[in-house]
């Protein structure tokens, strides 16, 4: 109908036969995704659009199996206060739905883009797909407008700002937030844009990891960034991010260097430099198991506060040598540390209040590379054991790609694919040290060659 409707199919589905028993416990024995998609324009002009997608999933394997999918961090299952969901260990498959739609304007000065979606808590596509969780009910509503015509100041424009909210299938609020976006750019082909936004408190289902919902303060934050003319040789951009609320802080900075000393060669290095502070992180510990924690359901949820330093790059060199051949190489270096302190204790379900431990209730035992908590003040005899959480990761990925078109439609490609990485369990930031020890690492190496051939008839 000349493009004014579409409507799409698609299914995955594996099967799988285990010559290792072992195996059965680990991995699905049979998924199934089917869904559909499609669109359909509700004017003459096309300017107006409901599109979206609905799918249904399904996935077998043994009890153990399914129990492990329905605790995992996409569903948790088990926490103790869930009112529409819980684990069943007899349980040998899992189905679910979910779906998205949207209303768009999309021709015009003014826009507006808004949607509704749902994830069912069952619903599980990470066999064949990928999904981060379920268990939502998500909706958001959006406008802008956009100056496409050059004016005194500006060659372009656009200002937006949205509205959303989420909701898990127990209709706890567990999102919600306002946010408005910019983007200017002026006559010289230099650009602004920003955005900002704000989050009221809501609920939090996955700060326990499984346990008691907890709450997320108000929040709000924001980033900025300016860039130059992309057009010269040389080019810049520079930015930075915040966030700031009672649970967490965080600032960083960005820059981005482009530079193009003949048109088949352009060279980017973009580096970053981050700082975070939760003041109540999963301390990687496991729950207590303590029937006088009765305010969270008889087990005690260690947190601490966390301070972690970043530094990142990308670095991408672009070389065509001819229309036929050419060169794309990409690195990407990666340094984080973390340091763990003031050691508590979630004090109540649905709450962001904690309790803090006391010196002499913690202590750091260098010989076992663990601490010993006397978790209760009353009785310090009684104790839990967990590892330190400090951190120092970096790592290197980088690839290198020659794309060599040896006839029109036929092409012949040689990748090579570098990765190495270092940990440490301490939370130091530490550049030089770092940047010294990833290089001293043993890389893996992977070379793959890969040709097309074009078929003429």
């Amino acid at each position: 109908n000349d493009g004014k409707q579409g409507f799409g199919i698609l299914s995955t589905y594996s099967n799988r036969f285990f010559k290792d028993e072992r195996l059965k416990d680990e991995i699905n024995s049979n998924a199934l995704m089917y869904g559909v998609d499609g669109w359909t324009f509700l004017d003459q002009e096309k300017v107006w659009v409901i599109t979206g997608w609905l799918a249904g999933s399904y996935i077998k394997g043994t009890e153990q199996r399914i129990t492990d999918i329905q605790q995992n961090s996409i569903h948790y299952f088990q926490r103790p206060d869930a009112e529409n969901i819980n684990v069943d260990t007899n349980a040998t498959s899992l189905s679910g739905f979910a779906g998205r739609f949207y209303i768009n304007k999309q021709k015009g000065n003014f826009f507006v883009n808004s949607a509704f979606g749902f994830i069912q808590p069952e619903f599980d596509v990470n066999d064949i797909g990928f999904m981060w969780r379920s268990n939502a009910i998500n909706s958001h509503v959006g406008a802008g407008y956009k100056w496409t015509e050059p004016g005194k100041i500006f060659r372009y424009a656009q200002l937006s700002a949205a509205y959303f909210r989420n909701y898990d299938y127990a209709y706890n609020l567990n999102g919600e937030g306002i946010f408005n976006f910019g983007y200017f750019e002026f006559l010289n082909y230099y650009s602004v844009d920003w955005s900002l936004r704000y989050s009221p408190e809501t609920l939090n289902l996955f700060k326990t990891r499984g346990g008691p919902m907890t709450v997320s303060p108000e929040d709000y934050g924001g980033s900025f960034w300016i860039n130059s003319d992309g057009r010269k040789t040389f080019s810049a951009g520079a930015g930075s991010y915040f966030g700031m609320s009672k649970e967490d802080k965080s600032l960083g900075f960005d820059l981005s260097l482009n530079f193009k000393p003949v048109s088949n060669v352009s060279l980017s290095i973009s580096p970053g430099f981050g700082r975070y502070i939760s003041y109540a992180q999963w301390a990687n510990a496991d729950p207590i198991e303590d029937a006088s924690a009765t305010q969270t359901f008889g087990k005690r949820y260690i947190f601490a506060t966390m301070d972690q330093t970043s530094f990142s790059a990308g670095v991408r060199l672009n070389w065509t040598f001819s229309p036929k051949l050419s060169l794309q190489l990409y690195m990407q270096p990666l340094i984080t540390a973390g340091k763990y302190y003031d050691y508590k204790e979630l004090a109540k379900a649905k709450s962001f209040e904690f309790n803090n431990f006391e010196n002499d209730q913690i202590s750091y035992d260098e010989e076992n590379e663990e601490y010993i908590l006397s978790y209760d003040k009353n009785d310090l005899s009684k104790i839990h054991t967990f590892g330190k959480p400090d951190f120092n990761f970096k790592s290197l990925r980088g690839n290198a790609v020659l794309r060599w078109e040896y006839q029109p439609g036929s092409v012949f490609y040689f990748v090579w694919t570098q990765s190495r990485s270092d940990y440490e369990n301490m939370g130091k930031f530490e550049f030089e040290n770092s940047t010294r020890r990833l290089f001293d690492t043993i890389s893996d190496n992977i070379f793959m060659i890969k040709f097309t051939y074009w078929l003429h008839y």
